[in-house]
C-alpha cells in the first residue's frame, strides 16, 4: 500500500513541471526546470520500488531500482544547469568568482562525470 502512495507522490513533481512550462512559456529556464522535475519524479519512483514487495519479485524490484536510479544521479547536474541558466538570463553575473565557477566547461565536466558514475553502476 505504501508503494502506491509513493508512486502517487511521484506525480506531483511532474505536475509542477508541466505547470512551470505553462506559466513561464517555453524558455530555456522553464525547460530545464521541467527536466529537473522529471528527474525528481524518477528519483521518487526509484525509492518507491523498494516498497513494492507485494507487487513484484525481488529481481524485478532490483532491475527497476537500477533503471530509475539515474534520476537521483542526474539531479545535481540539472540543478547546476538551472542555476547557470537563471544567472545568465537575469544578468546577475557580477563577480569574477561566479563567472569562473559557473560556465559551460564546469557544467559539461559535471554532467560527464555523473554520466560516468551512472554508467559504471
Amino acid at each position: 500500500m505504501i508503494y502506491l502512495l509513493m508512486i502517487s507522490f511521484a506525480l506531483f513533481p511532474l505536475a509542477a513541471g508541466i505547470t512551470t512550462i505553462y506559466i513561464l512559456g517555453k524558455t530555456k529556464l522553464s525547460k530545464l526546470l521541467f527536466l529537473f522535475f522529471i528527474f525528481t519524479s524518477f528519483w521518487q519512483i526509484d525509492v518507491s520500488f523498494l516498497y513494492a514487495r507485494d507487487f513484484f519479485s525481488n529481481s524485478v524490484i532490483e532491475f527497476l531500482f537500477k533503471l530509475f536510479r539515474f534520476g537521483s544521479i542526474m539531479l545535481a547536474p540539472t540543478l547546476f544547469s538551472v542555476i547557470y541558466a537563471a544567472i545568465n538570463q537575469t544578468q546577475m553575473v557580477a563577480s569574477r568568482m561566479v563567472k569562473y565557477a559557473v560556465n559551460k566547461f564546469t557544467i559539461c565536466h559535471f554532467q560527464f562525470g555523473n554520466q560516468y558514475v551512472s554508467n559504471g553502476w
